[in-house]
């Protein structure tokens, strides 16, 4: 059956996402996220596979300092000109309702392919 599009969804894009309340340290409520998904993906399933993103400051001051992540299972990208985190280990299956405002895109060529790495090494079975 095909999905009834009223929005287009594109990937790297980044949204407002309504992410649900879980147990544990898992982010909820309302955050920005990057679309991880694939366009074919994106128009065929009610689902979209987000990624949280963190900022980097907090009331004007850095929060982590410049330069790498303070975690190395995020990366840093440039987001509407300030610096944010993508929290990579916590990629999440969003249903479209839960998605709102888009807010521009993370570099698609240089931010989204280390995004996209980052992802791979933390699924593979080998540590590197």
């Amino acid at each position: 059956m095909a999905i009834e599009r009223f929005k287009t969804y594109e990937r790297g894009y980044i949204y407002d996402v309504n992410l649900p309340n879980q147990n544990g340290t898992e982010m909820y409520g309302h955050h920005r996220c990057v679309l991880l998904s694939n366009d074919d993906l994106n128009e065929q399933h009610r689902g979209l596979i987000m990624i949280p993103l963190t900022s980097a400051r907090d009331n004007g001051k850095e929060k982590f300092g410049v330069g790498n992540p303070p975690r190395n299972t995020w990366v840093r990208v440039l987001s509407s000109g300030e610096y944010a985190f993508v929290l990579c280990e916590q990629i999440r299956y969003v249903d479209r309702s839960k998605v709102g405002k888009c807010y521009g895109s993370i570099d698609i060529g240089y931010d989204l392919p280390k995004v996209e790495d980052k992802v791979k090494q933390i699924i593979s079975p080998i540590n590197r």
